[in-house]
């Protein structure tokens, strides 16, 4: 049960996996997985150091993504959430 509540909020997985994109802050962003915690729309996890946190309004340029931050999922002083970027029109 534990487990459960831990996933719920916070579900990004603690090891980086080998295949997450850097920007040029050095933070680590994967397109959110499949999971029964995962929500609908442009979500990516997002892993980051202590002065590099994402900010709302912040364009992420990546090698293969150009996109702003719409809303911030952080759980306390973790220092990794998950990012909603707005959806290009």
């Amino acid at each position: 049960m534990t487990d459960l509540l831990h996933n719920y909020k916070i579900p990004v997985p603690t090891i980086i996996p080998e295949y997450a994109l850097k920007d040029e802050l050095g933070r680590s962003w994967t397109k959110q997985s499949d999971s029964y915690f995962s929500w609908d729309g442009d979500f990516y996890y997002v892993w980051f150091r202590r002065n590099k946190k994402p900010e709302i309004g912040e364009r992420i340029k990546t090698e293969s993504f150009s996109k702003t931050i719409k809303k911030l999922y952080i759980y306390r002083n973790y220092k990794r959430g998950v990012v909603e970027f707005e959806t290009d029109n």
